[in-house]
């Protein structure tokens, strides 16, 4: 993070320190990830011949990615999901 997105945060609570109950938690998500497997495996490399790797892939659902990083305990918290809770309009 720059120190000006620090600034325009700290600015939204009035410059107030924080509490030793409160924390800043950062959180982020990626509400759809294709999820795919290759239909081939990898084939280990050997003399005289490189690694080879199959691009062809069959296509699963799609995931959802969810993290948040708490800075005041410099800890990540993960996890995917099937579905993201968003019901379509």
């Amino acid at each position: 993070m720059h120190v000006a997105e620090v600034k325009a945060l700290a600015s939204q609570f009035g410059g107030t320190p924080l509490g030793e109950d409160e924390y800043v938690i950062f959180a982020d998500e990626k509400t759809s990830i294709q999820a795919r497997c290759r239909c081939h495996p990898t084939l280990a490399p050997r003399q005289a011949r490189a690694m080879r790797v199959n691009h062809e892939y069959d296509r699963g659902s799609a995931l959802a990615y969810l993290a948040a990083y708490d800075v005041h305990r410099a800890r990540v918290f993960a996890r995917c999901e099937a579905k993201t809770g968003i019901v379509p309009s």
